[in-house]
Protein backbone atom coordinates (compact mmCIF):
# COMPACT_ATOMS: atom_id res chain seq x y z
CA UNK A 1 0.00 0.00 0.00
CA UNK A 2 3.04 2.26 -0.16
CA UNK A 3 1.97 5.75 -1.22
CA UNK A 4 -1.75 4.91 -1.40
CA UNK A 5 -3.96 6.24 1.36
CA UNK A 6 -7.63 5.91 0.41
CA UNK A 7 -9.02 6.42 3.92
CA UNK A 8 -6.76 9.36 4.74
CA UNK A 9 -7.69 10.93 1.41
CA UNK A 10 -11.36 10.78 2.38
CA UNK A 11 -11.05 12.15 5.92
CA UNK A 12 -11.17 15.85 5.00
CA UNK A 13 -7.65 16.61 6.18
CA UNK A 14 -7.35 19.18 3.39
CA UNK A 15 -10.08 21.29 4.98
CA UNK A 16 -9.00 20.90 8.60
CA UNK A 17 -7.62 23.75 10.69
CA UNK A 18 -4.17 22.20 10.23
CA UNK A 19 -3.77 20.68 6.75
CA UNK A 20 -0.36 19.17 7.56
CA UNK A 21 -1.47 15.56 7.11
CA UNK A 22 -3.02 16.46 3.76
CA UNK A 23 0.25 18.10 2.63
CA UNK A 24 2.23 15.06 3.73
CA UNK A 25 -0.09 12.68 1.89
CA UNK A 26 0.25 14.71 -1.30
CA UNK A 27 4.04 14.75 -1.00
CA UNK A 28 4.13 10.98 -0.53
CA UNK A 29 1.72 10.34 -3.39
CA UNK A 30 3.81 12.62 -5.61
CA UNK A 31 6.92 10.56 -4.87
CA UNK A 32 8.65 13.44 -3.14
CA UNK A 33 9.77 11.49 -0.09
CA UNK A 34 11.09 8.10 0.83
CA UNK A 35 11.46 9.03 4.50
CA UNK A 36 10.83 5.74 6.28
CA UNK A 37 9.58 7.31 9.50
CA UNK A 38 7.09 9.48 7.62
CA UNK A 39 5.92 6.59 5.44
CA UNK A 40 5.55 4.34 8.47
CA UNK A 41 3.56 6.94 10.40
CA UNK A 42 1.23 7.52 7.45
CA UNK A 43 0.74 3.79 7.02
CA UNK A 44 -0.05 3.47 10.70
CA UNK A 45 -2.55 6.34 10.48
CA UNK A 46 -4.26 4.62 7.56
CA UNK A 47 -4.63 1.42 9.60
CA UNK A 48 -5.93 3.26 12.68
CA UNK A 49 -8.42 5.29 10.65
CA UNK A 50 -9.66 2.14 8.96
CA UNK A 51 -10.24 0.55 12.33
CA UNK A 52 -11.35 3.52 14.45
CA UNK A 53 -12.46 6.57 12.43
CA UNK A 54 -16.15 5.68 12.56
CA UNK A 55 -16.05 4.58 16.19
CA UNK A 56 -17.16 7.35 18.53
CA UNK A 57 -15.62 5.80 21.62
CA UNK A 58 -13.05 7.70 23.63
CA UNK A 59 -10.48 4.95 22.99
CA UNK A 60 -10.98 5.06 19.23
CA UNK A 61 -10.84 8.82 19.00
CA UNK A 62 -7.68 8.89 21.11
CA UNK A 63 -6.10 6.24 18.88
CA UNK A 64 -6.81 8.44 15.84
CA UNK A 65 -5.34 11.52 17.55
CA UNK A 66 -2.25 9.54 18.62
CA UNK A 67 -1.71 8.25 15.07
CA UNK A 68 -2.12 11.77 13.67
CA UNK A 69 0.39 13.06 16.21
CA UNK A 70 2.89 10.42 15.06
CA UNK A 71 2.57 11.67 11.48
CA UNK A 72 3.03 15.29 12.52
CA UNK A 73 6.07 14.43 14.66
CA UNK A 74 7.64 12.62 11.68
CA UNK A 75 7.21 15.83 9.64
CA UNK A 76 10.63 17.02 10.71
CA UNK A 77 12.51 19.95 9.24
CA UNK A 78 14.82 17.42 7.54
CA UNK A 79 11.86 15.65 5.92
CA UNK A 80 10.33 18.96 4.80
CA UNK A 81 13.66 20.15 3.43
CA UNK A 82 14.23 16.94 1.48
CA UNK A 83 10.74 17.17 0.01
CA UNK A 84 11.26 20.77 -1.02
CA UNK A 85 14.62 19.89 -2.61
CA UNK A 86 13.00 17.09 -4.65
CA UNK A 87 10.11 19.36 -5.62
CA UNK A 88 12.51 22.08 -6.85
CA UNK A 89 14.59 19.52 -8.75
CA UNK A 90 11.54 18.63 -10.83
CA UNK A 91 11.46 22.16 -12.21
CA UNK A 92 15.15 22.39 -13.11
CA UNK A 93 16.09 21.54 -16.68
Amino acid sequence: MKGRYPIIANCNYESSDDPTIHKIRLAIESGLTLDSELLSAMGRLEVVLGRDADDGSVRAQQACRDAEAMVVSAWTSAARSAIETRREARYVD
